[in-house]
């Protein structure tokens, strides 16, 4: 025998018990190395090892396994140990029962003891219940208690749920932790990891079903609603299908069909069809099928989100309807392709060619030749066929039809590329979503659920930001321009609107170079909000082609290419908008030229919404913020934004409003105005009649809710102050009206007003110096006093321009 075997199969506290030597309480015992009146040797159940932690003991500081300790206890040479420890495992041997030995009996009661005390620890139910897990019965947790210690010494399964893995006998030989800290590895395994979860299948097993973790295996064995003679198999991440799994499956005498479930991020896809070729080779007589799991989704998540069961059977469904399709068929010996293709390097596809270095060898000889190819090219291509076949020894018109038929090949391979995947939602998740947009107040229920994902205030804002982000699908898309101070929060409202939209919806850049724009391919952007988190990341060549998607809605641009003969021909090249986008910036008015097109939002730089971020940022460090809820939130808002469908919008009341005169860039206003009753009136669908051509009819609640919403940036258009500058004049005539007796004061005045620092005090006052609302005394070498020189009344504006508004609106 072996001494890993050894190791293996006797057990530290079987060598204790043959010395005599009791454990006690937290798996110590008295050292037998050296008089010990207090327990200081560690009993380590998972390395099968004990350690002296006493400075008085000649072994203090090594760690022995149960071969040092029998060498060390009787004195004797590490041969004579080995020999020793085999005679211990005799008696086990003689039993024959594997299963009956005491380290897997062991591990049974340890696992029996952290179920037992899973119900007392109210951080491992509550991991549970936000998972969808509670209801689960194998289960344990092997958490902290009041004195800071944990049951078990598993050093690694420490706050932990812990879950059994099994033998072939149904006897626990593992655990699997899952950890609930939130720490970056999450996966704990014992040392030597064996057995499976949930168990080894039943011999019954028609179908099987591998996920790619054992918490998606407990979501679909708690949730899955699984057919019956339909069995579930946990892998061990995307490369922990073990010889194990094989194992067991290889017992299967009735198994017909086996289903890879691993996630929808790019690792899970990639071994999901890596483990489905795998299986597919051997397993040649089963079908094996992977489920196309949503983008950034797995079986967890899916459940947590949807609570139904209905996408779990549509997924399965469509793997397991199509059997008799998914059966691959034999290739007779004549069909077989006499070619091999290596492409080196990458494949540019540009439209009118397919330029690809191609090896091509033939199997049959193994010669092989390297060519740069055209295969849209079929002249070009002749004399290369010609070529290939001296040095293949294969005619000409085979060499053609197979570099034809490749071509084909690759053109599907790049459509699947490009084709973004289709997010499934269940029926039961569209009924909830149905529901919630036929709500009369739905306005109001989507600006409460915008708040509950941790954007804090901004409450016409963000329903602002909201509306235009989810304009992207409509003919006459909206654009929004988030303007503040550095450090004002911009970039993180930004963040929490763009998160609300799908995935496959929106792209975010922090900076853009000057031909990007032009690059994308013709539908990439088509229909898609574009977010950008500074607006002075793009370049002026693509701040151009920005306006011009915001305004046409498409780019037209001519570029030269050359041809195979080597001239230089002109070419046009097209990218398709519509679009919708959110820009953030410092400078609006550096900005012009975007500012006419976009929707201003300035953000609230309040002492009081100060505040309250500082409060939201203080629950959210506390644990107080329930971080999945929002995550919960989202993707309901999410899957409601999909229910939507692009709707024209008839206005019948679009002649009874009139925006005020004095607005700078009116007529851009005025269109932008009308496409966001549009855009209310669209999210509306589900409760908005529609005319005889089948266009919504815009009702009277819709321009009311415009004009609320777009109150601020109405009266920021008709301010020749941007909103950041305008909040800073205001707190400046707030705090310094009645403060001095000649009404004067400095820039340490200012700052201890504003707590801005000095270089963005020191724009914000010359912009003010240089419009007249101030004036500037003294000199630069004695310092600067200020005074204001215009005092305009801002809320009488904006008083003004509401009553104006509401009067049209009640007039109707």
């Amino acid at each position: 025998m072996e001494i890993t075997q050894i190791k293996e199969h006797l057990s530290i506290t079987e060598v204790l018990q043959h010395y005599g030597v009791t454990l006690i309480k937290n798996k110590h015992c008295k050292c037998p190395f050296h008089d010990d009146k207090t327990p200081s040797m560690q009993v380590y159940l998972d390395s099968n090892t004990v350690y002296c932690f006493s400075g008085n003991c000649a072994k203090s500081g090594k760690s022995m396994d149960v071969i040092d300790f029998i060498m060390h206890k009787e004195s004797i040479t590490k041969h004579q140990a080995i020999e020793k420890a085999k005679a211990m495992l005799v008696p086990a041997a003689e039993t024959k029962p594997s299963i009956t030995k005491t380290p897997v009996l062991i591990l049974g009661k340890v696992f029996t003891t952290l179920k037992e005390q899973l119900p007392r620890s109210r951080k491992a139910t509550n991991y549970l219940k936000a998972r969808g897990l509670l209801g689960l019965k194998e289960v344990g947790s092997n958490h902290r208690s009041g004195s800071g210690t944990t049951a078990y010494s598993f050093k690694d399964l420490r706050d932990c749920i812990v879950f059994p893995l099994q033998d072939s006998h149904g006897q626990t030989v593992s655990l699997y932790g899952r950890s609930m800290t939130g720490v970056k590895n999450v996966h704990y395994y014992l040392k030597n990891r064996k057995g499976l979860y949930p168990a080894y299948l039943d011999t019954t097993t028609i179908h099987l079903i591998l996920t790619e973790s054992i918490i998606d295996a407990a979501t679909l064995l708690l949730h899955g609603n699984l057919p019956k003679h339909t069995a579930v198999l946990a892998c061990y991440g995307t490369n922990g299908f073990t010889p194990e799994h094989a194992e067991a499956i290889n017992k299967l005498k009735n198994l017909e069909t086996i289903i890879v479930f691993f996630d929808g991020d790019e690792a899970g896809r990639t071994a999901a069809t890596k483990l489905q070729s795998q299986l597919q080779k051997d397993y040649p007589n089963i079908t094996i099928g992977a489920i196309d799991t949503p983008k950034d989704e797995d079986i967890n998540s899916l459940w947590v989100n949807n609570e139904s069961t209905e996408l779990f059977t549509t997924l399965l469904q469509e793997v397991v309807a199509p059997q008799a399709k998914n059966k691959k068929e034999a290739i007779s010996p004549e069909k077989a392709m006499p070619l091999d293709f290596t492409i080196k390097g990458q494949v540019r596809n540009l439209g009118d060619s397919l330029k690809v270095t191609l090896q091509s060898k033939n199997p049959k000889n193994h010669s092989v030749v390297i060519q740069k190819l055209d295969l849209y090219e079929y002249a070009s291509l002749e004399k290369h066929a010609k070529q290939a076949s001296k040095a293949l020894d294969i005619p000409e018109d085979t060499i053609l039809n197979h570099w034809q038929n490749y071509a084909l090949e690759l053109e599907q391979q790049a459509t699947q590329k490009q084709k973004e995947p289709e997010y499934t939602i269940d029926a039961a998740t569209q009924a909830k979503c149905i529901e919630y947009l036929k709500h009369p107040e739905l306005l109001k229920r989507i600006n409460i659920a915008i708040g509950k994902t941790g954007v804090v205030g901004e409450v016409d804002n963000r329903l602002l930001l909201f509306l235009i982000a989810i304009s992207y699908p409509s003919k006459q898309p909206l654009h929004g321009l988030i303007q503040g101070s550095s450090g004002s929060g911009k970039t993180k409202l930004l963040q929490s609107i763009y998160k609300l939209i799908p995935a496959e919806h929106y792209k975010s850049f922090t900076r853009v170079t000057e031909s990007s724009f032009y690059n994308f391919s013709q539908n990439t952007l088509q229909h898609k909000l574009l977010c950008f988190e500074d607006m002075d990341g793009l370049k002026e060549e693509a701040l151009l082609a920005l306006r011009e998607l915001q305004s046409n809605g498409k780019l037209i641009s001519a570029t030269t290419q050359k041809m195979e003969s080597g001239k230089m021909q002109s070419m046009e090249r097209i990218v398709n908008g519509p679009i919708s986008s959110l820009s953030c910036t410092t400078k609006a008015d550096t900005y012009e030229d975007n500012i006419s097109r976009c929707f201003v939002i300035a953000v609230d730089e309040s002492v009081a919404q100060t505040g309250k971020i500082i409060d939201y940022q203080n629950k959210l460090a506390s644990g107080q913020i329930d971080l999945q809820q929002i995550q919960k939130t989202q993707r309901f808002v999410q899957n409601c934004i999909r229910m939507l469908q692009p709707c024209e919008v008839v206005n019948p009341y679009a002649d009874k409003i009139q925006l005020p005169q004095n607005i700078h860039k009116l007529r851009r206003l005025h269109g932008m105005y009308q496409n966001l009753v549009a855009q209310i009136t669209c999210l509306n669908q589900y409760q908005r009649k529609k005319d005889h051509q089948g266009r919504l009819i815009t009702q009277k609640q819709d321009l009311q809710a415009a004009c609320t919403i777009l109150m601020e940036s109405i009266v920021l258009k008709v301010d020749e102050l941007h909103g950041s500058l305008r909040q800073f004049y205001e707190c400046l005539k707030t705090h310094f009206k009645n403060k001095s007796t000649d009404g004067t004061f400095t820039r340490f005045d200012v700052k201890q007003a504003t707590g801005l620092g000095k270089t963005q005090m020191h724009h914000y006052l010359n912009q003010l110096i240089e419009l007249e609302y101030l004036q500037q005394f003294g000199y630069a070498n004695r310092g600067y006093t200020y005074k204001i020189s215009h005092w305009d009344d801002h809320k009488a504006v904006k008083a003004k321009i509401q009553s104006i508004l509401q009067t049209q609106i009640d007039q109707i």
